[in-house]
């Protein structure tokens, strides 16, 4: 089971973060192969800042909070709130059989409310979305829970996407209605610029080669 770390940022912090950026690499890099993926959170305009997603393989809540809370992005007060929840992978692709000219979106999205006992409806109902989704544009799928007690609060896919519209035409496909029964929906849709790689430092993004390992990708 892996982790996620969903971070937004305040406002107006971009020189502080960018004072201290190469100490924040030096901590994600500190993490080795444990780091699966992280990157930027982005606003509309495809380029300011605003949080960050790590995706770590680790599911022990205080080793995934330390990871989270000793980011210095964190510890100098950059960051507005920070969501440490475990992450049971559905899909993540290890090949790629496309070449996309353009980054992905990450889909957030959580339950007000949902009970415990709702893990295996979740997980049963996120097998719809997926089989709903293109496999040339769904790279990352899985069902967001707690750590204490087990119960599923959500789910966070990564898709490919030239814009926000499409990925709320992909979202459109899904059954929300099923998830609505249970709880309100808040959904978030946010650009995201990946820079590693199962430890290893990238300096694209994604690449225009013809390539199938996901690894020039993503």
């Amino acid at each position: 089971m892996a982790s996620i770390v969903y971070a937004i940022d305040k406002q107006n912090k971009d020189e502080e973060r960018e004072a201290i950026r190469d100490e924040h690499r030096a901590h994600l890099k500190s993490a080795g192969k444990k780091l699966l993926t992280s990157g930027a959170l982005l606003a509309d305009d495809g380029v300011s800042v605003v949080g960050g997603l790590s995706i770590v393989d680790i599911d022990d809540e205080d080793d995934v909070e330390k990871f989270a809370y000793d980011d210095p992005y964190a510890k100098a007060n950059i960051r507005k709130e920070t969501q440490v929840l475990t992450w049971t992978r559905d899909i993540w692709l290890t090949k790629c059989t496309h070449n996309p000219t353009f980054s992905p979106y990450v889909i957030n999205i959580l339950f007000m409310k949902v009970g415990q006992n709702e893990k295996k409806l979740t997980r049963d109902v996120c097998q719809t979305f997926w089989t709903n989704t293109p496999n040339s544009s769904l790279i990352a799928a899985g069902t967001l829970g707690n750590f204490s007690n087990n119960s599923a609060v959500g789910i966070l896919a990564v898709l490919y996407a030239e814009n926000k519209e499409d990925v709320i035409k992909t979202i459109n496909t899904w059954p929300l209605d099923l998830f609505c029964r249970l709880s309100e929906l808040d959904i978030t849709i946010t650009r995201w610029r990946r820079r590693w790689w199962e430890g290893e430092f990238l300096l694209n993004d994604f690449s225009n080669d013809n390539v199938s390992n996901i690894r020039s990708i993503y």
